[in-house]
């Protein structure tokens, strides 16, 4: 939510505005997942965790996801966003695009053509999460431990019924990114001998680590089996022989 539309208004003139809207469930849930997965990665940094739960106690009256508190705000926006435009039609658009609205109403308000695209409205990195998190479920057994390399972004929900070591990992937390790629190697197998880790799992926001660290990716790729490369997870089972395997 944009609470400060007002102050836009008077600052910017002959400016138009858009207020996308959904239908408010839906809506809820996603912000439950958001909120509880944020949470999780903003513990990692202090500073940008004290602006958001700032912005969140402005805009919502809370710190953390309350349904009671959000979809009262939800629909004070929606009724005062509506109340403040009402006279000005041509200044503001209401626009459902989970309702099926998109490029013909949008580009009409902003007197542009139509693109020949499809309009884009997946949220992406919800979309690439839930995804990963099946592909895991997929190709992990319930109860193995798992590497996860994720920039500490997915959450405890990701990988439910797997225990997931933080990589690198100290007294059973993060510790940030390795200096260089003999630390990653060596700190790979220690998780394997100590940790009993029999998979490794690399987000999407993790993949530069393959990148970066030639000693890892060369490692991995010579000696174990890589059960899945895609656009959101790469996969690799350590139980297994180095016979390659690209799952979709």
């Amino acid at each position: 939510m944009a609470p400060y539309y007002a102050q836009f208004d008077a600052h910017y003139a002959a400016s138009k505005f858009i207020l996308t809207v959904r239908e408010k469930e839906p809506w809820l849930r996603s912000c439950e997942t958001h909120w509880r997965l944020m949470a999780e990665w903003l513990d990692n940094f202090p500073n940008f965790k004290r602006v958001q739960e700032f912005a969140s106690a402005s805009t919502y009256g809370t710190v953390g996801f309350s349904r009671e508190r959000f979809s009262f705000a939800y629909d004070l926006h929606v009724r005062n966003v509506s109340d403040y435009f009402k006279a000005r039609s041509n200044d503001f658009l209401l626009l459902d695009i989970c309702g099926g609205e998109g490029w013909e109403k949008l580009c009409a308000f902003l007197g542009v053509a139509v693109p020949d695209l499809p309009f884009p409205h997946v949220n992406e990195w919800m979309h690439l999460w839930q995804q990963a998190a099946d592909d895991v479920a997929r190709l992990v057994p319930e109860g193995e431990t798992l590497i996860l390399v994720d920039e500490q972004g997915f959450g405890k929900d990701f990988a439910r019924g797997r225990r997931c070591l933080p990589f690198l990992e100290r007294e059973g937390g993060y510790w940030g990114a390795p200096p260089d790629g003999a630390t990653a190697v060596s700190e790979f197998e220690r998780l394997r001998s100590e940790g009993g880790a029999n998979f490794i799992a690399f987000g999407w926001p993790a993949f530069w680590w393959l990148k970066h660290y030639d000693e890892l990716n060369a490692h991995l790729r010579s000696r174990f089996n890589c059960v899945a490369e895609n656009p959101r997870i790469i996969v690799f089972d350590l139980r297994a022989t180095n016979n390659y395997l690209t799952a979709e």
